[in-house]
């Protein structure tokens, strides 16, 4: 992936900002999670940056139980900077968690929540929250892991009757697996390490409202997708058709998440 893609995230991003909460009732949920786990650490008091701040609902459960100290929410598009403003989020900016806009040794605690999955160096962000912590200080959230949506890869793979090297082309977003979460948690200069999947499964009344809630989310962002022609209305109509047979679920269809909880502490 290159810089190109990483432009094509910001912008679907911010297409859907103004939308985005309608639909990101999961995105909230595991918000309220790694608040929960953030509060853990007494560095929630101090100086926090939240990474990929979206529209501001993990700095909103962080200021439930007594905002930190201070709390600068960062954003890949601008758009979800200006609306994580507007809901309460005074100091919420435009930053890319590769190069983030802040001191060395500036922050007691970085959290993200469902953001670093999208970074195209997953370890080169980890470096920059550790180049931004003092020494001791926190690393903590959770991101997608590559068990997610993989109904949605077999449901292409069957809909295309082609290999399963053709998903290796950019159809889907690289999700990291949880090996390489650890990996560049240890690369990136950070100890104890302690990080654990877990996989939910959500509802959707059919595939067509499953996708239509990701562009809402802004998450249709997979650079391969155009190339391999699921723009089609044949394939489109054997993708859905192979989903609803093999993944129903509810009267509805499934789609699976996983998330990779972790944290991790800066080396004093």
């Amino acid at each position: 992936m290159n810089l190109a893609y990483k432009r094509k995230i910001r912008r679907a991003f911010d297409r859907s900002a103004a939308r985005y909460e309608k639909s990101a009732a999961f995105q909230a949920e595991i918000a309220r999670e790694v608040a929960l786990r953030a509060r853990g650490f007494e560095a929630v008091a101090g100086a926090v940056a939240d990474l990929g701040c979206g529209a501001g609902a993990l700095g909103r459960e962080l200021a439930i139980n007594g905002a930190p100290r201070l709390l600068v929410a960062l954003d890949i598009s601008g758009a979800m900077a200006r609306r994580a403003r507007q809901n309460g989020i005074p100091y919420a900016i435009q930053g890319d968690a590769e190069s983030l806009p802040l001191r060395d040794g500036s922050l007691d605690m970085v959290v993200s929540s469902l953001a670093l999955q999208w970074a195209v160096d997953l370890e080169r962000a980890a470096r920059e929250a550790a180049r931004v912590l003092r020494r001791g200080g926190v690393l903590t959230g959770a991101m997608l892991g590559r068990a997610t949506f993989w109904e949605m890869r077999v449901a292409l793979r069957e809909a295309m009757d082609g290999p399963a090297s053709l998903l290796a082309r950019g159809a889907f977003h690289p999700m990291p697996a949880y090996e390489e979460v650890e990996g560049a948690l240890g690369a990136a200069g950070f100890h104890e390490v302690d990080a654990a999947t877990s996989r939910r499964e959500r509802r959707y009344d059919s595939a067509p409202a499953f996708l239509r809630e990701l562009k809402e989310l802004g998450a249709q962002t997979s650079p391969g997708l155009g190339a391999l022609g699921l723009g089609r209305r044949k394939l489109m109509e054997r993708f859905f058709d192979r989903y609803h047979q093999r993944f129903p679920f509810q009267g509805g269809v499934r789609a699976t998440y996983e998330v990779i909880f972790f944290s991790a502490a800066r080396r004093r």
